[in-house]
C-alpha cells in the first residue's frame, strides 16, 4: 500500500489530480487507511493507464469511454485504436491551423505598413 502522497511523488503528479481522477470514476476509489487515502498496487497500474491516455490528449469522456475495456483486460484494441485515429486526425488538423498561424505572424512581423488600412496583410482577411 501506498499512500496518496507517494502515489503521486512516484509518478510524477499532483495528489489533486489523482483525487479528480477518482472523484470523475476513473480510478478505484481509494482505501482508508487511518483516515488517509492508499492505494493497492492494481491501483497504481490502473493509474498509469491513465495519466498515459491523458498524455496523448485523451479526454476525460474518452478515458471513461475506454475504462470498461481496460478494466476487463480487453484483447480488442479496437476501442482504444479508433479513438486514437480520431485524436491524431483532430491534431493534424490543429497542426495545420497553427502552421497557417505561425505564417500568419511571420508575415505581419515583416510588414512595414504604419496604418492598417495601408497593409496588404490586414485588409486581404
Amino acid at each position: 500500500m501506498m499512500s496518496i502522497g507517494e502515489v503521486a511523488a512516484e509518478l510524477g503528479v499532483a495528489t489533486s489530480t489523482l483525487r479528480y481522477y477518482e472523484s470523475e470514476g476513473l480510478i478505484p476509489i481509494a482505501v482508508r487507511h487511518s483516515g488517509r487515502r492508499v492505494y493497492m498496487r492494481s491501483d497504481i497500474e490502473v493509474i498509469k493507464i491513465v495519466l498515459s491516455g491523458r498524455s496523448v490528449g485523451l479526454s476525460i469522456q474518452q478515458m471513461r469511454t475506454l475504462k470498461p475495456s481496460w478494466i476487463k483486460r480487453s484483447k480488442s484494441r479496437q476501442p482504444m485504436k479508433a479513438l486514437l485515429e480520431e485524436l491524431l486526425s483532430e491534431t493534424d488538423q490543429k497542426i495545420k491551423r497553427l502552421v497557417a498561424q505561425r505564417n500568419a505572424l511571420k508575415e505581419a512581423l515583416g510588414c512595414e505598413c504604419r496604418r492598417a488600412k495601408d497593409c496588404a496583410i490586414t485588409s486581404s482577411k
